[in-house]
């Protein structure tokens, strides 16, 4: 295991600053905006729209928890012109509101909106006559509140000269996935056969959880630091000691095993 992530879907809107927004949907990989401006997500508030848009879109590849949304624009006076709504799916169909509605100031050109709503949404709509001055977007994504928090596992691998593999890696923030190359990964012992990872974090509310797995080595390959496997058997050698398979299931030429039983 490489990282762990527990997001919290409630964080208070107007209380955070951008550096500290832990997860920001726009910037998620498969985030979708359109029409495609790459300005409003370039993180600099001096980047502002001078043309007229009707409507903006922003679509995540799955349907997240919405909490609240930060608008930030060049003129002051446009902050009232933004409407928010939202979608369950891609299509944009059906529409909902944006339920119990709160604005907070954070400062004279930043605008958070909150909204409660009962679902989760797929698709954040933006209309308004405030669109005309916009610079930047960032919708939050919560706060991972397994980060650091504490771990336990049911035992550690040791790999000499890296180190001990224990709990606490997964929970690092690292989310580098090559076992030796980032040194990140918990591993639990390989005689370990009913291995469990445990972490205990404070009573939140959660939206998801995201598991990241280390890169396994690929076929031909033995171990954690995926030796070589012997000629003799160059694609199909035991993960734990590299040696040639001795038996064969439906095939009677180990180690190789390619030739039919008769």
């Amino acid at each position: 295991m490489v990282l762990v992530r527990v997001m919290e879907s409630v964080s208070e809107a107007g209380l955070v600053s951008n550096a500290n927004i832990v997860e920001d949907l726009t910037l998620l990989e498969n985030t979708i905006i359109s029409p495609n401006i790459d300005l409003l997500t370039d993180r600099d508030d001096t980047t502002c729209l001078n043309v007229s848009i009707q409507t903006i879109n922003i679509t995540f590849n799955i349907t997240y928890v919405f909490t609240w949304i930060r608008l930030t624009v060049k003129d002051p006076a446009s902050l009232p012109g933004f409407t928010v709504e939202f979608s369950t799916s891609a299509s944009l169909t059906p529409k909902i509101e944006c339920l119990n509605q709160k604005y907070f100031l954070v400062d004279n050109a930043t605008l958070d909106i909150q909204c409660d709503l009962t679902e989760a949404i797929q698709t954040v709509i933006i209309t308004g006559t405030g669109q005309t001055s916009l610079c930047s977007l960032y919708i939050n994504g919560g706060r991972n509140v397994a980060l650091k928090q504490n771990t336990s596992q049911t035992s550690d691998h040791m790999e000499p000269g890296k180190g001990t593999f224990d709990a606490s890696r997964a929970v690092d923030g690292n989310t580098n996935s090559i076992f030796f190359g980032g040194l990140s990964c918990t591993h639990t012992n390989t005689t370990d056969y009913n291995p469990k990872w445990n972490v205990v974090f404070q009573l939140s509310e959660i939206s998801r959880y995201v598991i990241y797995n280390r890169d396994e080595c690929p076929a031909g390959s033995w171990e954690l630091n995926c030796r070589t496997c012997k000629q003799s058997c160059p694609n199909n050698c035991h993960w734990d000691d590299g040696s040639c398979n001795e038996v064969c299931f439906g095939a009677m030429d180990p180690p190789g095993c390619k030739k039919g039983l008769l």
